[in-house]
């Protein structure tokens, strides 16, 4: 069990990448290797400093998953301590560019924390994904800009 946020922050996104296993039937190996590579901060640091979203975020932003992305997690107030002003602007603008209006917990990430003393709340509820808004193929990623 780890007590430190950096700690904290690598189990939330090890439960995500089940969460998306499990839920989205796709294995996230962009998100895994870097999360084994450099712990979880450093991982959505990296992965936040390249110039475009990473597969594994286009992926999950395709299938209706934004909420999943590292993205979202970094942008998430829970995690501010953790991140930069400029690297929590760069996940808020790819969070706002894959129309994903609330930085929420997804709920096993938030039953995690909350088993660490930390009270998130329910923000879970208010978040609706309509299917139309999904789009496939050549167009996923006309009108995002990076």
């Amino acid at each position: 069990m780890a007590e430190q946020p950096e700690g904290r922050f690598t189990e939330a996104l090890q439960k995500m990448i089940e969460r998306i296993t499990v839920d989205c039937g796709y294995q996230p190996e962009q998100y895994i290797q870097t999360v084994t590579e450099l712990g979880g901060v450093q991982a959505a640091k990296h992965l936040l400093t390249e110039p475009q979203l990473s597969d594994d975020s286009v992926q999950l932003w395709a299938r209706g998953r934004p909420d999943l992305t590292i993205e979202a997690i970094a942008s998430n107030d829970d995690w501010k301590t953790l991140f930069s002003d400029e690297e929590r602007s760069v996940a808020e603008r790819r969070r706002v560019d894959m129309d994903f209006p609330v930085a929420a917990t997804p709920p096993e990430i938030s039953d995690h924390l909350s088993d660490h003393g930390q009270d998130l709340g329910d923000p879970w509820g208010m978040i609706l994904f309509p299917a139309d808004d999904i789009v496939w193929g050549e167009e996923l990623m006309e009108g995002i800009a990076f």
